[in-house]
């Protein structure tokens, strides 16, 4: 797998719930500098904003924010999640499928559910649903991807990994050493790039996976407790959380009324 000559000519479109995202796929971005939506600010429980960093970085790679650009903070996104304000995220993905209609030739490439961060998860889901309105009312089909934010940056499962689709990027070595120089620098990372290395080793990030998506509205994950649940679990029980957010009460009831909305666009559209 390699970088996809067809792709080169196709406007390539970043879209991340968090600052820092962009590093897993620092070599595509200086290959496809892409229009950046992100959804949050990146200040997590702080009231402190990553979008400075990210914004450097997308200067050095000639990526360009987006319409989108950390309008909203990691707590509201939770909140909205755990209050189910679906239109919250009808309004993400509505606005989303209006940058994405606006390039006839564009692709995305996105956050991965993965069960650790239920912003993540959300992410993928506004992704999705704004693709598929795309193809509700004009027929056509966004080549769309996306990337894993935990673990070796090229995990897949061979069961489910569509390899001739896919995009598989090894970086050379001075490409490498400017990645992990940037990881290294980028303000307030500084905790998660030890923990991250202790769990997988540096060069593990010679590899940037970009796995073909299906756009279905659900966030893909087994049938058992996602990591977000335990670590709510936990919070709630140390009295730092007050609840805790649930897959099943919560992201696949939001995941739910995405389909339903589908279902009304569709209605309307026939």
């Amino acid at each position: 797998m390699e970088f996809k000559t067809d792709l080169h000519d196709k406007k390539a479109v970043l879209i991340i719930a968090h600052p820092r995202h962009e590093l897993r796929v620092f070599n595509w971005l200086t290959q496809a500098h892409p229009s950046v939506l992100i959804l949050t600010d990146g200040s997590g429980r702080s009231s402190q904003s990553r979008l400075k960093e990210t914004k450097r970085i997308l200067d050095e790679t000639e990526a360009k924010p987006g319409a989108i650009f950390g309008a909203y903070t990691d707590k509201y996104i939770y909140e909205a999640i755990l209050n189910r304000r679906t239109d919250v995220f009808i309004q993400m993905a509505e606005l989303i499928s209006d940058v994405l209609s606006q390039e006839p030739n564009a692709y995305v490439v996105g956050d991965a559910a993965e069960g650790y961060n239920p912003a993540h998860d959300v992410c993928r889901l506004v992704i999705n649903t704004a693709i598929q309105l795309i193809y509700i009312r004009t027929n056509k089909m966004i080549p769309s991807y996306d990337f894993v934010l935990t673990g070796p940056p090229d995990t897949f499962s061979t069961e489910t990994l569509n390899v001739e689709r896919s995009i598989l990027l090894t970086l050379d070595d001075d490409m490498f050493e400017r990645k992990l120089q940037l990881l290294k620098s980028y303000e307030g990372l500084e905790i998660d790039v030890v923990e991250t290395f202790s769990q997988c080793p540096p060069d593990a990030f010679r590899k940037e996976l970009l796995r073909w998506t299906d756009n279905n509205i659900t966030d893909g994950l087994p049938d058992e407790m996602p990591y977000y649940e335990k670590h709510g679990e936990q919070r709630v029980a140390e009295g730092k959380y007050h609840f805790v957010l649930r897959r099943n009460e919560h992201m696949l009831s939001i995941a739910a009324d995405l389909r339903d909305y589908l279902e009304q666009v569709k209605l309307h559209t026939q």
